[in-house]
């Protein structure tokens, strides 16, 4: 519920900033309005719009583009002050007006998600890369465990980080937690994931996060490490085995 009424709250406070703005944008022309065409007008009106999807998003674009297309309408097209459109070239520039707006909100907002979510695979591909590194150093499952566990605690927003082991009841339980000085947001929900191996489950990894559903990044984050662990304790307990019978 809290984090609904978070995303209620900032989706309003954005879209009252792009209403903001077309009000500015009304104020600065309407004393030069007469020496304004209804064109110029149309095509300045586009700035908010730009603005919103820019930096607001989708929806706060689109309720941009209305706003704008009412207070063109409304201040800038005679007769003043009514929402009647007598001319036809003016109606076709009003209309016109209205459909290039929401459609470049919609082409901006495609290529800011597109660009989003390519920095987030390379995010998660760096993140999966220094793990890799990490682990290829480690050779015993004690190190592993905590390399795991440490990895996933400074990428991942959470409060407390368990790794179990299930290969050895000689390894006690990872147990890391956020530092004492770092304020928590309220009640903690644990997320556990195994760490499945092409052979068995070796453990498992255990997050407390402040909310009750992880992110998609959050949770293919997670997956990956516990699939990554896997590997490297099953590699670790081969090459013992593997020690251990040229031992004997």
């Amino acid at each position: 519920m809290k984090i609904f009424q978070a995303s209620a709250l900032r989706i309003g406070f954005q879209i009252v900033a792009g209403i903001f703005f077309t009000a500015i944008i009304t104020l600065m022309m309407y004393p030069i309005r007469e020496f304004l065409g209804s064109q110029i007008v149309a095509l300045i009106f586009l700035l908010p719009v730009l603005f919103s999807v820019y930096f607001l998003g989708l929806l706060p674009a689109i309720i941009t583009s209305v706003t704008s297309f009412l207070c063109l309408n409304y201040f800038f097209i005679p007769p003043y002050y009514s929402f009647l459109v007598h001319k036809g070239q003016d109606f076709v520039t009003l209309l016109v007006c209205l459909l290039i707006a929401v459609f470049t909100s919609q082409l901006i907002d495609k290529a800011r998600k597109g660009t989003q979510l390519a920095r987030q695979h390379e995010m998660e591909a760096t993140s999966l890369y220094q793990l890799l590194l990490a682990l290829s150093a480690k050779a015993d499952t004690g190190s592993i465990a905590g390399t795991v566990a440490e990895h996933t605690l400074r990428t991942i927003p959470c409060s407390r980080v368990e790794v179990n082991l299930n290969s050895s009841k000689a390894i006690p339980t990872v147990v890391i937690n956020k530092p004492a000085n770092t304020t928590d947001g309220g009640s903690s929900y644990l997320f556990t994931y195994p760490m499945l191996s092409s052979l068995s489950e070796e453990g498992s990894i255990k997050v407390w996060v402040d909310h009750q559903v992880l992110t998609g990044d959050e949770d293919r984050l997670l997956s990956m490490y516990a699939n990554q662990g896997a590997l490297a304790l099953e590699r670790s307990r081969l090459m013992a085995i593997e020690t251990h019978a040229h031992i004997m």
